[in-house]
């Protein structure tokens, strides 16, 4: 998966950042349904860094 904003690239089995500064994606409930990824939002507290 790439993030379009900073240009890095994440594995999407591990979440690890392939390309970009060290970090990693956390982990979401999800299916695909459809063609479409759906992503359980439910018990997820909104954060932003600034």
């Amino acid at each position: 998966m790439t993030c379009t904003h900073h240009d890095w690239e994440f594995s999407g089995e591990s979440g690890d950042c392939i390309k970009g500064k060290p970090c990693a994606l956390a982990e979401y409930p999800l299916k695909i349904e459809n063609g479409e990824v759906l992503v359980d939002t439910a018990d997820i507290t909104p954060c932003r860094l600034a």
